[in-house]
């Protein structure tokens, strides 16, 4: 070597080893330096933690510009196959899981959106920037490729448990006993067609004519604000958008929640719209809210002011009813306020409760028949009286009435359950046209109300059997005729909307219900319908599809001809069958023929389904509509159902409406213990006499009605059971619920998979996002701020805030707790036994340059606590070093199982933010089904298709996290959770001794992102971490080589000199002695050797 030339081998390899040494440690020195600086370069261009706003837009990008993330989705649902047992006995349930349901769904996400949110518990900044991403469009790929074919159960019909139904039965439970049994039954008619009906023309007639273009919009929601945030634009994006556009009349169906007295109902969905749209403020909102409601109780109101008043020549008596019948959705809470006095004045006044209008008008409208009842019964009533003979009946209490409401009225409990006992048993003049009718029988019913003789009390009494009958066929009202009627109905304007309600509504209804029971027997109806009619015009009539009484729509001709007196249809009758005008007003006579056969088509249908005659008869004796009925009905009370009618009968066609359910199996076989001479005719009578109290007028009014002493028919087992049966199998739809698999999943039409499964959070304040959809989020979300804490909502929807609570930041919120079926109150909460710190980010923004795999904290919208998360191992997504988060194993138990964990709010609205769009006592648990074993006994039994009992795996049921540690930016996730339904113990559910619990769906949700957003997003910080490992393994590499190549030279030099003594000369100082020198031999030139003596000589 150079260094070591002219210089002894020794020290040659002494200088080397020296210098390979040194420049091993200078190489060493560099791969830990270098590092250092280039490190320092990438933490001064991490984005610092700050709220994001356009002023500083250039010290954070996530994801510039559009990102398009693909999401794997799987939902497993769940089949169950016991309901009935559940609801009524207590049973455990018992649960087939279904196929899986794969799917990828596209999310686009475009550049920044910056809006203001306002924070309400900040006074001094009550306003605050923020910068949010929205997805422009979601692409679900449903079974349309390889990878997720279309699942064998796709199409399949399933049981599944109706969370709407669930919450609305746990906030009855919060009222007394007597008014949750009337109040599970008041919800069954909360919504009936009428008010469907009249909803639907309303928001038709309010897209035309408030919301047709963009300027439109604008106008009728801001028509006097000056706020430049709404423009044109923001007003056309209101119109058009999908979701909540206001060019859709079922849009602005969603809207109308915003009119609803329901204050948590409202104000959630205020600020749904309010974060959704990007609204400047909440008092925009609130602005447009006002006129909206406005717009729709003026719609309405134009809508039945052809009938402003009872008397009004022109509107019919059942127009009348059912204008005001439906209006009565949109009525605010009514002030009580009336006395007897003016009760007597209601037939010129729309008051709180049109209602009273509705039963005024018709009591009234039958007194008035009564001459025409004279005619073919032989029994005289007497004149026909004013309605003041009877106004006393329908008292209303003031406000500050205290007392027990007088025995007279019909709105006293204990009076209505003794009169309508008795319509059960009294006489009809209908059946008994040759009999002497004893009206003594009601004579106790006569004095108690007041009334002036028992024939009179008769007529009430009549009137109310009516009224059993036309509440259960509002039960029935629906159908592909109105859903075909509808669509066009808003076209002819509003007078068109007040033909169709006067003319083809109620003749609809009463169509149905004739044709059930006279169908397919033309010639015996027609000549029953008209005894004036000629032999010869019979078959002109049942040759005439408007006239052969067969269909509904056939009935619906007559039953409109007889409400309105159409001159076209009755020159049309004139004209197709030659009838005579003596004969058509005998078809049309008040209570003569027509009305006659309403009511007998009301009892007919309830007669069939007690004759086996009928059951086994093939059309001979009984109609194919009366022998479906049959049908039904045996398959309802047998065990082994005989075949249907043929392969492809559909019950639901054959009858024409929809008709009674098997619950009438259900009450028979429990009341048949305790009272043994029960038979189905009997049993069937009380379920049908329990319709009257689906009227909304006893909602109204007898729930805020106090009462003494025995509740009567209230506290029977029998009416217990009936009103669960009736709130569970028929409330909005039932506690248990049939769809499709298809229906269930695809489209996301059920709300709570929306919320749990599609929809992220709206973003306010800090931008925030969940976990699954972190990476679009920027790198701003500050850890333990000491600002607000809020997203998207106001205080009033289950809306979590920071606040300082004993100098401790926390997390709490203020919502409207029910305390009643009408009354609410504000309250402060923690969802928690202790208060719990604010901690960690909010869902998904962690903290860069993170000093080592320490612990993550995020708060969680689900279960609104700090979760936390723990290094699991590093992974590679795409090239890009990252770091693999999975929380504890005991993150999603209950706090039966896991005390720390006791943070469900499973009260009237449920766990927050999980299921606040039902108000059902909802919890998620980390895994499929994992968290509800402590209570085995109750916990589900849930299998496969084939029958076999699935155990629970924790291995199938991961949750993690991928960080990439420099930004904390989020690159991979997965997300299972189960999300279930806890029934707790009550009166109403007798056999459960503590809670049950039902699989709602199994949500498994995964992406990672692509390569190429890899490159784009972390390109820079790739290459440049790159180079700090090339640096490290040179660095390192080179300089190690170095330093055991230097050590080794020097340590060789050492040997040579200490062991290779040849290798030097050897010292004058000290010859070697003679006697060891051998004898001299010839040199290789033949010389002779030269000897010591010799060579000191010389």
């Amino acid at each position: 070597m150079l260094c070591c030339k002219n210089t002894s081998r020794p020290k040659k390899f002494t200088v080397c080893g020296i210098v390979a040494m040194v420049s091993g440690v200078f190489l060493i020195l560099i791969a830990i330096v270098l590092p250092i600086i280039i490190y320092g370069v990438l933490r001064s261009s991490v984005p610092p933690q700050v709220a994001v706003s356009r002023e500083n837009e250039d010290l954070w990008s996530a994801l510039p510009g559009d990102a398009e993330i693909e999401i794997i989705k799987q939902h497993i649902v769940y089949n169950v196959t016991n309901p009935e047992e559940i609801v009524l006995d207590g049973a455990r349930p018992k649960i087939v899981q279904m196929d899986p349901i794969p799917y990828l769904t596209v999310e686009n996400y475009h550049d920044i959106n910056y809006t203001k949110v306002q924070i309400p518990s900040d006074p001094k900044q009550n306003e605050r920037n923020a910068a949010v991403y929205r997805y422009t469009s979601s692409n679900p790929l449903y079974n349309n490729t390889d990878v997720f074919p279309v699942p064998e159960d796709y199409n399949k019909t399933i049981t599944v448990i109706n969370p709407t139904a669930l919450g609305v039965w746990l906030s009855l439970k919060q009222a007394p006993k007597w008014r949750t049994q009337l109040g599970a039954l008041y919800s069954v008619t909360v919504d009936g067609l009428g008010n469907s009906l009249l909803k639907t023309i309303a928001f038709n007639l309010m897209v035309d004519e408030n919301f047709g273009t963009s300027e439109a919009v604008k106008a009728s929601l801001w028509p006097a604000s000056d706020d430049v945030s709404v423009d044109v634009n923001k007003a056309k994006y209101m119109r058009e958008d999908k979701t909540y556009g206001l060019n859709n009349p079922d849009n602005v169906a969603k809207w109308a929640a915003l009119c609803s007295i329901d204050p948590v109902e409202k104000i959630e969905f205020q600020n749904e719209i309010f974060t959704y749209f990007g609204l400047s403020t909440i008092t925009i909102m609130e602005e447009a809210t006002n006129n909206f409601c406005s717009l729709v109780d003026s719609t309405v109101e134009l809508l039945t002011s052809a009938c402003p008043k009872m008397g009004d020549q022109r509107c019919a008596p059942a127009d009348f009813a059912y204008w005001q019948w439906s209006s009565s959705y949109f009525t605010k809470l009514p002030a009580l306020g009336l006395n007897k006095e003016s009760v007597s004045q209601i037939d010129t006044t729309v008051l709180g409760y049109p209602e009273i209008s509705y039963f005024m008008s018709d009591l009234l409208n039958r007194l008035k028949k009564t001459p025409y009842e004279k005619t073919f019964n032989g029994i005289d009533f007497g004149s026909p009286k004013s309605g003041k003979e009877y106004s006393h009946l329908f008292y209303i209490p003031p406000k500050d009435f205290e007392g027990l409401l007088p025995e007279s009225s019909l709105f006293n409990i204990d009076t209505l359950a003794h009169v309508f006992g008795q319509v059960e048993t009294m006489p009809d003049i209908f059946d008994n046209t040759t009999v002497e009718v004893d009206f003594g029988v009601y004579s106790d019913i006569t004095e108690t109300l007041q009334l002036e003789d028992d024939r009179r009390t008769y007529l009430l009494m009549l009137w109310m059997k009516k009224m059993l009958e036309i509440t259960a066929m509002r039960a029935q009202e629906g159908g592909d005729y109105l859903k075909t009627n509808l669509n066009g109905v808003a076209a002819g304007g509003i007078q068109g909307a007040h033909n169709w309600l006067s003319r083809e509504f109620p003749a609809y209804l009463y169509g149905n219900l004739m044709a059930t029971s006279n169908a397919n027997d033309c010639e015996k109806n027609i000549r029953s319908y008209i005894k004036e009619v000629e032999d010869e015009q019979v078959p002109r009539f049942c040759n005439d599809t408007k006239l052969d009484l067969v269909s509904a729509e056939s009935y619906g001709f007559y039953a409109s001809l007889y409400f309105t007196r159409d001159p076209d249809k009755m020159n049309y009758i004139y004209e197709s069958t030659g009838l005579s005008e003596q004969a058509m007003q005998g078809l049309l006579t008040p209570g003569y023929y027509l009305e006659r056969n309403l009511m007998t088509a009301m009892k007919k249908v309830k007669k069939v389904y007690a004759s086996s005659f009928c059951k086994r008869s093939v059309g001979n004796f009984c109609s194919n509509r009366e022998l479906g009925y049959a049908q039904w009905f045996n398959n309802s009370i047998s065990d082994n159902p005989p075949k249907p009618l043929s392969p492809t009968s559909d019950l639901v066609a054959l009858t024409g409406v929809r008709h009674y359910k098997p619950e009438l199996r259900s009450y028979y076989e429990r009341i048949k213990a305790e009272m043994p001479e029960m038979n189905f005719d009997k049993a069937w009578e009380i379920i049908s006499s329990g319709a009257l109290y689906n009227n909304k007028f006893i909602g109204d009014i007898l729930l805020e009605t106090e009462s003494e002493g025995d509740l009567k028919i209230f506290n029977t087992p029998e009416f217990l059971r009936y009103t669960k049966m009736l709130m569970i199998q028929e409330g909005i739809g039932g506690l248990f619920i049939q769809k499709r698999v298809k229906d269930y999943i695809e489209g996301y039409e059920d709300p709570l998979l929306k919320q749990t499964s599609l929809q992220m959070p709206e973003e306010g304040g800090e931008p925030t996002i969940d976990v699954m959809s972190a990476i679009i989020n920027p790198n701003d979300a500050v850890q333990n701020s000491t600002g607000c804490f809020f997203v998207g909502d106001d205080l009033y929807n289950l809306t979590r805030q920071q606040c300082m609570y004993e100098n401790t930041q926390m997390i709490g919120g203020i919502t409207q707790n029910r305390t009643g079926i009408r009354s609410t109150e504000t309250s402060f909460w923690y969802p928690w036994k202790e208060i719990v710190p604010l901690q960690g980010t909010d869902a998904g923004g962690f903290s860069p340059l993170m000093d080592g795999p320490n612990r993550l904290t995020m708060f969680s919208s689900d279960v609104m606590m700090p979760v936390h998360f723990d290094y699991d191992t590093s992974e590679s997504v795409h090239g890009l070093s990252s770091w693999k988060y999975k929380p504890d194993n005991n993150l999603m138990k209950n706090g039966t199982e896991e005390e720390s964990n006791d943070v469900y709010y499973a009260g009237v609205h449920g766990v927050l933010n999980v299921t606040s769009t039902y108000g059902a006592p909802a919890f998620a648990s980390k895994g499929n089904y994992l968290d509800i074993n402590y209570n085995k006994h109750m916990t589900p039994e849930i299998s496969d298709k084939e029958g076999k009992i699935i155990e629970a795996s924790k291995d199938k049921d991961d949750l993690y996290v991928v960080i990439e540690p420099w930004t904390g930016a989020t690159v991979k996730a997965a997300l299972r959770l189960m999300i279930n339904f806890r029934i707790e113990n009550d009166y109403l559910f007798e056999e459960v001794d503590d809670s049950f619990f039902l699989p709602y769906v199994y949500i498994k949700k995964e992406y990672s992102l692509s390569a190429s957003q890899i490159h784009d997003g972390f390109g820079a910080l790739q290459s440049a971490l790159t180079a700090v490992l090339a640096i490290r393994i040179i660095g390192y590499g080179l300089g190690a080589i170095l330093l055991i190549g230097g050590g080794f030279l020097i340590y060789w030099a050492i040997k040579i000199k200490k062991n290779d003594g040849l290798s030097v000369y050897s010292s004058v100082d000290d010859p070697q002695p003679e006697t060891e020198f051998k004898a001299k031999e010839p040199m290789l030139n033949n010389t002779e050797h030269i000897t010591i003596d010799q060579t000191r000589d010389d």
